[in-house]
């Protein structure tokens, strides 16, 4: 009998020692997995602030030819009139005599296009002109 008592004793601290580790593996487990998480959304979050969003801006055309900027979109530097010749869109403009930074008026414009320019340099035909 005692070695009957002897293998149920060896089982029982063999489970008990299975079920104590399997709990340590639980917790360890929710705490990685909690970690993975908070580094996920980490990430999400910083790739989502880096994208730029399109440039674009409300405009109206008058009879005599003045471009009325009404409204720019979050992220948008400004509107010109025609497409940027430089290698620096958002400084050309900011610098050019035919562009706005914001509402306002542009005239004597004589390209075909108006384009709405970005933080990042991403150009927007917003109007096309006839």
């Amino acid at each position: 009998m005692t070695m009957t008592m002897d293998r149920r004793q060896w089982l029982t601290s063999i489970c008990t020692a299975s079920i104590g580790a399997i709990a340590g593996c639980t917790g360890d487990l929710e705490a990685m997995t909690e970690e993975v998480n908070e580094e996920a959304t980490e990430t999400v979050n910083e790739t989502v602030s880096d994208l730029a969003r399109p440039p674009n801006a409300d405009v109206e055309i008058e009879s005599d030819g003045t471009i009325l900027v009404l409204s720019t979109d979050p992220g948008t530097v400004g509107v010109m009139c025609g497409l940027p010749e430089t290698d620096d869109p958002v400084e050309e403009v900011r610098t050019a005599d035919e562009a706005v930074t914001g509402p306002g008026k542009i005239e004597g414009c004589d390209t075909e296009r108006i384009v709405a320019v970005n933080e990042a340099g991403d150009i927007e035909v917003v109007e096309r002109l006839d």
